[in-house]
């Protein structure tokens, strides 16, 4: 008779804890949903670059933990929620985040510790490299300039006090054309020897001459 009781009655018992075990576990599992939006607000697409989450709302409230793992599995972020029946939870709380290009996954659980009742979704970021800012160049000085310090620094021309601008320098006089005497052109001096020539060989005419008288 136990034998027969043993048969009848412990399969039923057994199918019936297995199946509040795995109710108990779908039970256990977090209601709360998450929304994935890119750092200007607007609902993320198939890929991010920067992005924050939000976990939705839940009936009666919930509270829990949260991971993102990337591809080796690695958690390279985490934190916790809490939501009510009416008001979500953003992370992070202000600004987004940004990681590597690759495929995440956000995990997330109704208890402190994430465990086989968790919820997860995958996030893949991609980043195009136009987005990043340019790498600072350094622009050489140009040679020659005006203000140009020994430290090749530029110094930057400063006004008087009463806008007032000092006389330039006065330029000396060229004093090249002194530095030696002028001296007379030969052909002048040979004109002028012609003419005291000619006034002599004139007055020489002109002027008489007496004989010396016989003795």
């Amino acid at each position: 008779m136990s034998g027969l009781v043993r048969r009848l009655i412990l399969p039923p018992i057994a199918a019936a804890s297995l199946l509040m075990s795995a109710t108990g576990i779908a039970l256990a599992e977090p209601e709360s949903a998450v929304s994935v939006f890119n750092d200007d607000g607007t609902p993320a697409g198939a890929t991010v670059c920067a992005f924050y989450f939000e976990f939705g709302s839940a009936p009666g409230g919930e509270s829990g933990s949260w991971e993102l793992r990337d591809g080796s599995g690695a958690a390279v972020a985490s934190g916790s929620y809490s939501v009510t029946g009416t008001t979500g939870d953003r992370e992070p709380n202000s600004g987004s985040l940004t990681f590597p290009n690759g495929t995440y996954t956000l995990l997330w659980d109704d208890e402190a510790v994430i465990d086989n009742s968790n919820e997860k979704i995958d996030i893949v970021v991609e980043c195009d490299d136009s987005t990043e800012p340019p790498a600072p160049t350094d622009t050489p000085m140009p040679t020659g300039t005006p203000f140009q310090s020994v430290e090749g620094e530029t110094d930057t021309p400063t006004q008087s006090i009463a806008g007032e601008t000092d006389d330039p320098g006065r330029t000396p006089p060229d004093t090249a054309g002194f530095d030696k005497p002028a001296r007379p052109d030969a052909t002048a001096w040979t004109g002028l020897l012609a003419v005291i020539l000619g006034l002599a060989a004139f007055v020489y005419v002109l002027t008489p001459h007496r004989r010396p008288g016989r003795r």
